[in-house]
């Protein structure tokens, strides 16, 4: 069970949501946390909202196989009145909530049918549309994601190998509900899944529905060798991405999705080669990456030298 604040700091760039969305006299019911009730303004009418973000998970091992239920939730308040239902686990999820939330499901497994290799994938929705049964929706569409990965493990005569694959997707929903048309109709952006990593000067916006965000079609693969070298590694990490028009600034949670999913995808990729040394203290590393996106292809290398600090094992100790 995880409960925790966001702080509602407006991202860094001024791209942002605004707070108080097609509310344009007032009352402003949001605001971020300096006061200010949308992205630009110097008024200081808005209310300081306190966002919060919730997870509860459920878990059955079964050795070689384990299962996984979770609901991931979004919370901002008018005027910040949150009620304790919102704060207990697993009653908050459905019929007790007495105001609205930004939440999905998501399932997991995992198989080790192996030593050193397992399989394991996720499956989500972000909403459904039960029109799909003969039931009367508000109108949304379903929303889906998933992830499949694979990883393997093994000691070689060269020495240690670590191998990882993954494949995902987004709908280009995912994450986006703000409110809008649901009771009691009050479009809310700060229910969409952002997380805002606060920094000098505002905060820089990250997904927390997935790595990507929505609209994303993804492959990635890393590595790593550890040969009988003292202290020495080396790697590659692989991505292919594909990403629509979709974000969680500016799409509208009921907009045309056939149209957002058909949209032209940016391609991105990139490959690095990180190569690390590691004796005591001392840490040497330097990664060589090459980017593509669409047409664009660039170049860039990273170096790092740097000193580790840790405990130090002896005698009697562990």
């Amino acid at each position: 069970w995880l409960l925790a604040t966001i702080r509602s700091v407006e991202a860094l760039d001024g791209y942002d949501v605004d707070p108080n969305a097609g509310n344009l006299t007032g009352p402003y019911y949001y605001g971020f946390e300096d006061g200010r009730s949308r992205v630009g303004d110097s008024a200081y009418e808005g209310n300081p909202t306190t966002i919060l973000e919730a997870l509860h998970r459920f878990t059955w091992d079964f050795g070689t196989w384990s299962f996984g239920g979770a609901a991931h939730v979004m919370f901002a308040r008018r005027n910040n009145r949150y009620s304790i239902l919102d704060f207990l686990p697993v009653i908050s999820w459905h019929q007790a909530l007495l105001q609205q939330v930004n939440m999905s499901v998501v399932l997991d497994a995992r198989w080790d049918p192996l030593p050193g290799f397992w399989l394991a994938a996720q499956a989500g929705l972000d909403d459904f549309n039960a029109e799909t049964f003969g039931m009367a929706d508000n109108g949304a569409t379903t929303i889906p994601a998933a992830v499949f990965g694979a990883g393997f493990g093994t000691e070689m005569g060269i020495g240690k190998l670590d191998l990882y694959l993954e494949a995902g997707y987004t709908h280009s929903l995912w994450g986006n509900y703000d409110g809008t048309q649901n009771y009691p109709l009050d479009p809310n952006p700060f229910l969409r899944m952002i997380y805002r990593y606060v920094v000098d000067g505002g905060s820089v916006l990250l997904p927390l529905t997935s790595p990507y965000g929505p609209g994303a079609l993804w492959l990635r693969s890393s590595g790593e060798l550890k040969p009988k070298v003292p202290g020495f590694s080396l790697g590659y990490e692989l991505l292919i991405l594909g990403k629509n028009a979709a974000n969680l600034i500016t799409t509208d949670f009921y907009a045309d999705s056939a149209v957002l999913e058909a949209s032209a995808r940016t391609l991105y990729m990139s490959i690095s080669l990180p190569l690390k040394w590691q004796e005591g203290l001392l840490l040497v590393s330097l990664d060589p990456e090459l980017v593509v996106r669409d047409r664009d292809v660039g170049f860039q290398v990273s170096a790092g030298l740097g000193l580790r600090a840790g405990t130090v094992k002896g005698p009697g100790r562990p």
